[in-house]
Formats: C-alpha cells, sequence, structure tokens
C-alpha cells in the first residue's frame, strides 16, 4: 500500500536532506524522472514547445532540471521565471505547461490567475500551483493540472476533493525513505488486491451470503445485492425481504434464494450457517427490529448499509447492541447516510470523529464518495480511488454491498477484503455511462482479471505509479494523455 505521509514527516526530511548536501543530486534526479514520464507520455517529444513555468524554492529548481532534460530530449522550451507583473502566463501556441511555481509551502492567499493553458496540457509538479494543502475549498486562481506528478511522498491532504479536482490524474515517484514511517493513512493499489485461494473440499456454504433487505416498493435493491454477490464469487446467495410474492422474485431470478420475512425469522437460530450478512439495502421501517434481530442471533461478519445504518442513527438501544456486538460490523454510508447517522450519535463530522467514532464502537466504516475512505478501527484509514463519479447512481450502493458480502464470504473478513470489493466495484462503472445491470454484468470478469494481475507491479516511466487514474488493471486508456505504453 502507498503510505500517505503528514507535512510535517515531509519537512523533516527536507531539513535532512539539506543538511546532507544532496540537494542538487535529489532535484537532478527528479527532472530527469518528470522529464521521463513526459517524454514517454507525450508521443515523440523531438521539436514539441513546452513552456516550463518557475518558482522559488526546491518546486522551481524541480522543474528548472525538468526543462534541461527536456531540452536534450529534442524539444523546444521555453523556461520562465514566475513573476507576478507577468501573470497569468498562456499557453497559447504551446503543447505543454510544466507548472513548477509554488509547493506545498503555500499559506497566502493567491493575488490572482497564474495560467490560462488553452489547449495546452498542464502538468504539475508535486502540486498544482496555489493548492493549500491544509485548506478544504481552494483557492479559484489554482492551476488545474491535467497531470500532477507527486514528488517523494504522498502527503496529508493530497487526496481531499477540492485537492484532486486540482490535480488531475496524479501519479507518485515515492522515496524509498518514507516506506518505514509509521503511517495510518494509505491508498490501497492493486497490487493490495487480496484472493484466498480456493479449496479442493469447496462447497457452496463455505462461500454463503445472506442478504436482509428489499420490500413491497424496494424489492430491486435486495436483488442487486444478491445478483451482485453472485457475480463476485458467493456461493449462495438467499435474500430474505418484505416481499408479497416472493415466488414471483424467485421465478425472475432463479440463481437466489428468496424468501419472506416470515421464514427470516422462524430460521433465525440457523443464521449463523452463512459467511457473511448484508442488512439495509432497501429494509425500509423493519430495519430497527430485523437488525437487532441480527445482532442477537449472529456471531459472524455483518455489513450494515442504507436502511441499516439510518436505523443506527435513529435507535438508541441499537447503538448499545452495535457496541456490544463481538463480530466484525462494516457501516457503509454514503455523506446523507453518515450526516443522519452522526446526528443520531450527537456527532459532528470531520475526520477526526470519524476516527474516533469506529474506535469507540469497535466497528469499520466505509464512506462512498471520491476517494472512498475506509475507516478501521484499529485506527488505519484505506483511500480507494478507482471509483468515478458515474456510479452515483440509484442501485450502486446495493451492488457495492454485494460484492463486499460475496468477498468476506471469499476471504473472511478484513480491512484489506473490504478494500478489495470496492476496489473491483470503483471498476466495474467503466468510463462511460453506467448503471447497475451494467456494473453487475461486468463483475465475473473484472474479478477474474484482477486475480491474475492482482500481483503485476505497474513501472511508468520515471518509476512513477498512478494514485489517482483509472489504472492499468484493465489496460484501460482513461488518460488526458496520449499513452504509449502496453496497457
Amino acid at each position: 500500500m502507498i503510505p500517505i505521509v503528514a507535512i510535517s514527516k515531509v519537512r523533516e526530511y527536507d531539513t535532512a536532506l539539506a543538511a546532507s548536501g544532496k540537494v542538487a543530486f535529489v532535484i537532478d534526479e527528479v527532472g530527469f524522472r518528470v522529464a521521463s514520464f513526459i517524454r514517454s507520455t507525450l508521443g515523440p517529444i523531438y521539436g514539441l514547445k513546452i513552456l516550463v513555468l518557475i518558482g522559488k524554492g526546491n518546486n522551481g529548481a524541480d522543474a528548472a532540471a525538468t526543462a534541461r532534460n527536456l531540452r536534450q530530449f529534442g524539444a523546444r522550451v521555453d523556461e520562465v521565471n514566475f513573476s507576478w507583473s507577468d501573470a497569468p502566463y498562456s499557453g497559447v501556441g504551446y503543447d505543454l505547461i510544466v507548472d513548477g511555481i509554488f509547493g506545498t509551502g503555500i499559506s497566502r492567499p493567491l493575488q490572482g490567475s497564474l495560467i490560462e493553458s488553452g489547449i495546452a496540457k498542464v502538468i504539475s509538479i508535486d502540486l498544482p500551483s496555489g493548492v493549500n494543502l491544509a485548506k478544504l475549498d481552494q483557492d479559484g486562481y489554482c492551476v488545474r493540472a491535467d497531470v500532477t506528478l507527486v514528488i517523494g511522498a504522498l502527503k496529508e491532504g493530497q487526496l481531499s476533493g477540492g485537492v484532486i479536482e486540482c490535480m488531475g490524474e496524479a501519479y507518485l515517484w515515492q522515496f524509498d525513505d518514507f516506506n518505514d514511517l509509521a503511517c495510518r493513512s494509505f491508498v490501497f493499489d492493486s497490487t493490495d488486491i487480496v484472493f484466498r485461494k480456493d479449496a479442493l473440499d469447496e462447497h457452496k456454504w463455505k462461500r454463503s451470503l445472506h442478504v436482509v433487505g428489499g420490500s413491497k416498493t424496494t424489492l430491486g435493491a435486495a436483488v442487486l445485492a444478491g445478483s451482485a454477490a453472485l457475480r463476485s464469487g458467493a456461493g449462495l446467495v438467499r435474500v430474505s425481504g418484505n416481499f408479497e410474492r416472493p415466488e414471483l422474485i424467485q421465478a425472475a431470478h432463479p440463481e437466489l434464494i428468496v424468501g419472506d420475512e416470515a421464514t427470516f425469522e422462524r430460521d433465525i437460530e440457523s443464521i449463523d450457517r452463512f459467511g457473511c450478512v448484508v442488512v439495509g439495502p432497501g429494509l425500509g421501517d423493519r430495519s430497527e427490529r430485523l437488525l437487532d434481530l441480527i445482532l442477537n442471533n449472529y456471531s459472524g461478519p455483518v455489513v450494515v448499509d442504507a436502511d441499516g445504518i439510518n436505523a443506527v442513527a435513529s435507535s438508541k438501544s441499537l447503538q448499545v447492541t452495535l457496541r456490544k456486538y463481538a463480530g466484525p460490523i462494516l457501516l457503509t454510508p454514503h455523506s446523507g447516510e453518515l450526516d443522519r447517522l452522526f446526528v443520531g450519535l450527537g456527532l459532528e463530522i470531520s475526520y477526526e470523529a470519524i476516527v474516533k467514532f469506529t474506535e469507540e464502537f469497535g466497528v469499520d466504516l466505509l464512506l462512498k464518495g471520491f476517494p472512498t475512505r475506509i475507516f478501521s478501527s484499529d485506527g488505519r484509514v484505506l483511500y480507494v480511488t478507482s471509483n468515478r463519479s458515474n456510479l452515483s447512481v440509484a442501485g450502486s450502493g446495493d451492488v457495492l454491498s454485494g460484492i463486499i458480502g460475496a468477498f468476506v464470504t471469499r476471504n473472511g473478513y478484513s480491512l484489506e477484503t473490504v478494500a478489495t470489493a470496492t476496489y473491483i466495484h470503483g471498476l466495474s462503472g467503466g468510463r462511460g455511462v453506467t448503471n447497475p445491470i451494467s456494473m453487475i454484468d461486468s463483475l465475473s470478469s473484472l474479478v477474474d482479471l484482477s486475480q491474475d494481475r492482482s500481483r503485476e507491479k505497474v513501472s511508468l516511466p520515471g518509476n512513477f505509479k498512478p494514485i489517482v487514474s483509472r489504472g492499468p488493471l484493465l489496460g484501460a486508456r482513461d488518460s488526458s494523455l496520449v499513452w504509449r505504453l502496453p496497457w
């Protein structure tokens, strides 16, 4: 996994580097790697016209070193030392602008626009100029890069929504010095995907999932979760809900075992047969009673989604039961559900409050969005960046809960298992218009492909690795640059 490093640790490293006398060597290395990345992504570089904007400090020095290497590669390079009197700088007549104006140390508001790029691509070194990592909302004058090449370490704040909007695609060249830091936050990478090796005596009950959800008006939510689970490797999926005619659903979905709530309650003592229970999709106002029933009769992993989360928000007794539950519990809210949950708990939403909540309740929490963040009760936070906004459709969350349930039954419960399911869910959105049915249809091939490629390490020019991109897992070329790599 890729560690997310505190800015204070990065500054300590910079201070130690200066004391060692190796700054010039590192700057030359950065310049070569950035130039190599550009050469390999923009096609033939000979004759391309590139504007390199150079600020003060190490960020500007990196840009100057990049310009030297680009010129050696045959590009026509104009180096300009940044001045407010000449801003904003125009990209007219250039193929590319390299932004090396400001780094991570900026603290004052900008005086105006820095760059008007036009049709020229913009590559920022380490961070788009003007971005303040200490702020959630960024100045409208910040540089909007097509690609950001992060240098040294991924810093805290670089994966917040406002910063990502400015960074565009993000790729990291990580210094080895940051590998051994005691970080608590990480980016989940395709090489971190986990799959349990199937046993020779495998049978359906070893990978069985129970989805408790659906009602007369929202039966589709539970069916979507169940179908997604089967496509993701579950061996048996039972769906129990408030269905007037469960036999009709069974006829339409013979791959599922469909039953009503009365049957579920009658058989509650046998619920431990299932490897995981997903509760909440489309469950409605019966969620409190059924979730309480599950938590008092089951001992395995429980995924609480949708109406299940709303039930926890409104029920003090359920909150007490949640705290006492001995097995793993994962809550999977979107921002609206998280807001309702925290209002019900009397809490204000913040990163620190979510960490404290998971630790005190002994639960994990997956906060949907981009990036998706998975907060563990042990204090770790995993970021998953494979998804895109086209996943924000009705039913997408139901599909996610089904995938998670399936992977838990296959691999056992762990934070890495949840992140694996979330990563594949992100990829299921593809690159265009999507819906839950198209997502489910893609799952079988995605699971097979990701299992085959999970151990393949990506080698990009300059040794950069993708942070915010579709990534090479599918061989997709969803990039603002013209890749010439064998993805």
